[in-house]
């Protein structure tokens, strides 16, 4: 159903990346997968945790800072999900599509900020480690 629906939406007025994202989220529905639907955006974002968590070790108050910041923005974009249009008669194709564009970006955006968070977590939980003399659990 979900192909016969995609065949009846014109997508002529969504760019190459937005036609892109969609194709992904649809084909990790489908096939189980979790390929990043911005992946250009996602290796960025990939790279930037990498220096984040670096960071992190350096400056560690303001990782841990940083992390709660990134929490606040995951809640408010949690909060502005769009809701699937439940008009009394069938949505409008337009309906469907930005549902679908808007339901992936905020997904995208919250699972990044999320991926940030855990690689500088991580990073502290090395530091207070080697604070504590390793992982042997003596104290």
């Amino acid at each position: 159903m979900c192909n016969q629906q995609e065949a009846l939406l014109d997508w002529s007025d969504f760019n190459e990346a937005e036609q892109q994202s969609i194709a992904i989220t649809s084909s990790n529905f489908e096939q189980g997968t979790r390929l990043p639907p911005f992946p250009f955006t996602a290796a960025v974002l990939d790279e930037l945790g990498e220096n984040l968590a670096h960071i992190a070790l350096v400056r560690p108050n303001s990782a841990k800072k940083c992390i709660d910041e990134l929490a606040v923005f995951e809640r408010v974009l949690l909060a502005q999900m769009p809701k699937a249009p439940r008009d009394e008669d069938e949505p409008t194709a337009k309906q469907v599509q930005e549902f679908l564009l808007y339901s992936t970006v905020m997904c995208f955006l919250v699972e990044q900020f999320k991926q940030l968070r855990q690689q500088m977590a991580f990073s502290l939980e090395l530091l207070e480690n080697q604070a504590q003399g390793g992982s042997n659990g003596k104290h």
